[in-house]
């Protein structure tokens, strides 16, 4: 990049969406000459077209024909000609948020870093204990609610498609060299019940929830040896624990990961040096052709 665009001007896509309809929503990494940085792409055409007056947005999700946006503390639905309707605030401290659209409305889960009582008047001993996380849902009939506490520093919360699993990264930073190293827990919001999908894992980064809840991919390794020297594999498991899945079987550095529409295989990309390659694997291991519609 810096050498095809050393003063970063270049719009580069951050996010995409697949909405109901075929039309695929992109977030550009900047506003640009047209005032937005919300696009869509309508299916079986290749033009990029901006949905006006979208200037902040820090996560997209689909919500049928219309996409669901994270921006300024809130969660609004946005139609494909930019008009938007804010649906309900975030609570104060919501660090990382899931979120997916039902036919009876919104429903979404955060991890809320709770305010901190510390006098300020006190002294403080170092280093500091990290404050509380809770991990909270939202639903239309509850609004949001307190369901669990989390270990501190956990991020990249994930939520399965009918809202009532999710998943995150724990982080285990016992030094610093160990930055990567964590562990990948999970909530059930019906059976009110704390999943715990890996013990002893290395290098861990990503956790993605099975859009039907039925379980989890995360790419992760098990080195506790050398955690942070070694590539990581993406892996399928099942929400219960009961199977587990290499998916990529080493060798690879795996850069990132996401569902494909039939919600039963993942798309993935890994580089080699500066090379960025990109394929499609099954909850099998094998690879799949013909899944994007």
């Amino acid at each position: 990049d810096r050498l095809t665009d050393p003063d970063g001007n270049l719009l580069r896509v951050e996010r995409l969406a697949h909405l109901v309809d075929g039309t695929l929503a992109v977030v550009l990494s900047g506003i640009g000459e047209v005032g937005t940085r919300l696009y869509r792409i309508a299916r079986g055409t290749a033009d990029l077209l901006p949905v006006p007056g979208i200037t902040e947005i820090d996560a997209l999700w689909p919500a049928g024909d219309r996409m669901l946006i994270e921006r300024s503390g809130c969660l609004c639905l946005v139609d494909l000609a930019g008009k938007q309707s804010e649906v309900t605030r975030l609570p104060e401290g919501a660090s990382s948020v899931s979120a997916c659209w039902l036919e009876d409305g919104l429903h979404a889960g955060a991890l809320v870093t709770m305010a901190d009582d510390h006098d300020e008047s006190q002294i403080t001993v170092y280093p500091k204990v990290p404050s509380a996380v809770t991990l909270m849902s939202y639903a239309p009939d509850e609004g949001w609610v307190e369901r669990a506490q989390v270990a501190a520093g956990s991020s990249g919360l994930s939520m399965s498609g009918n809202g009532l699993r999710l998943a995150w990264h724990e982080p285990v930073n016992v030094v610093p060299e160990e930055a990567m190293r964590g562990e990948f827990r999970g909530y059930d919001v019906a059976r009110e019940e704390l999943v715990r999908f890996t013990e002893g894992a290395g290098k861990a980064r990503q956790i993605l929830v099975h859009p039907g809840g039925d379980g989890v991919a995360y790419i992760a390794n098990f080195s506790q040896s050398r955690p942070i020297t070694i590539h990581t594999d993406l892996w399928w498991q099942t929400w219960d624990g009961s199977a587990r899945v290499n998916l990529t079987r080493g060798g690879r550095s795996i850069d990132d990961v996401g569902w494909c529409p039939d919600g039963e295989s993942l798309w993935v990309s890994t580089l080699d040096g500066v090379y960025r390659s990109t394929e499609i694997i099954g909850l099998d291991g094998q690879p799949r052709q013909g899944i994007w519609p």
